[in-house]
């Protein structure tokens, strides 16, 4: 199978499918070279060290802070993975600590970032004082509201 190309004269140029590969293979190498190159750098100590405190969080929250349901618990209608995931309280700026962070199912984690979904109308975001209850209901180890508010760009309310 042959490619044309118009000249500037209007004639037919004809490439096969081999010299079009190989023009590719020329253009992303050359790409490639220009690009600067990054060192590969292990992780620090602080990444170490937090990584180890999502993974000792992951183990002891099994289920979502929010609704109960645990990663068997998907809805009939959920096609997608179906995960008990970190979901940040605060993220702006966004701070990856434990203490900022709360155990949510992938339903309840996209309902707070806005996600709608035809099987549940009327659905709305919990407010911020209630993901902050669930904080201090359910991780009362890592609660800590003067982080959190330190680490917000609004005014936070904090349940009584």
């Amino acid at each position: 199978m042959s490619f044309g190309e118009l000249d500037i004269i209007g004639t037919i140029k004809a490439f096969s499918m081999n010299d079009l590969l190989k023009v590719r293979r020329v253009v992303n190498a050359a790409i490639r070279a220009k690009r600067p190159s990054r060192p590969k750098q292990g992780k620090s100590e602080a990444e170490k060290r937090q990584a180890k405190l999502y993974a000792e969080f992951r183990e002891v929250h099994t289920e979502c802070m929010l609704c109960h349901r645990t990663e068997n618990d998907r809805p009939y209608w959920w096609h997608g993975a179906f995960l008990i995931e970190r979901m940040h309280i605060v993220n702006k700026p966004r701070v990856e600590d434990v203490r900022v962070i709360i155990a949510a199912c992938s339903f309840c984690h996209a309902v707070q970032h806005g996600a709608r979904f035809p099987q549940m109308p009327g659905l709305e975001p919990l407010p911020i004082v209630e993901i902050i209850r669930a904080k201090l209901l359910y991780d009362p180890d890592n609660y800590d509201p003067a982080f959190l508010q330190k680490h917000s760009v609004r005014l936070l309310e904090f349940p009584k």
